[in-house]
């Protein structure tokens, strides 16, 4: 099995690859990093949201599992790619934007994300999907945010 933490920075740097995505991000590529949990110290997703400046993207792990049936040692591995667009009247790209150079953008390699193996034992990405988010803050407000939706899995033995 891969390590998780391996393909967090992987998909990381082939994001940060995509120009259209770092522009998206204000000009600055460190805008788009990952989620790591520090256990048993602190494991606070909530809260690396909520302190995200945007424009940004955090890369977080959500889990691993086994591929299909069968005596294959093959596991899909799904991430959350966490979205924190400026508005869209602001200089920075809104969350359309930045969806669009998600999915069309050309990753070092000159494939389309869409098409690009972030990592040698993993096919491409399946078609990763969006959606809206929000986390509440307090009784009256939250955070909206937005997550795509990420699965790679391994080539097997």
């Amino acid at each position: 099995m891969t390590d998780p933490n391996t393909i967090a920075t992987a998909l990381v740097t082939a994001l940060r690859s995509i120009t259209g995505l770092v522009t998206a991000m204000g000009g600055t590529s460190t805008r788009i990093s990952a989620y790591a949990d520090a256990f048993p110290q602190s494991v606070q997703l909530w809260q690396a949201v909520q302190d995200l400046a945007p424009p940004a993207m955090l890369v977080v792990w959500n889990g691993s599992g086994p591929y299909g049936r069968g005596p294959a040692d093959v596991w899909v591995h799904e991430f959350a790619v966490i979205v924190r667009p400026k508005p869209e009247t602001t200089t920075a790209a809104g969350i359309s934007d930045i969806w669009s150079n998600f999915v069309n953008g050309i990753a070092t390699g000159g494939l389309k994300m869409l098409f690009t193996e972030v990592n040698s034992a993993l096919h491409r990405m399946e078609t990763p999907s969006i959606r809206r988010m929000s986390l509440p803050i307090n009784e009256r407000d939250s955070l909206d945010y937005f997550e795509i939706t990420v699965r790679f899995t391994e080539k097997g033995a």
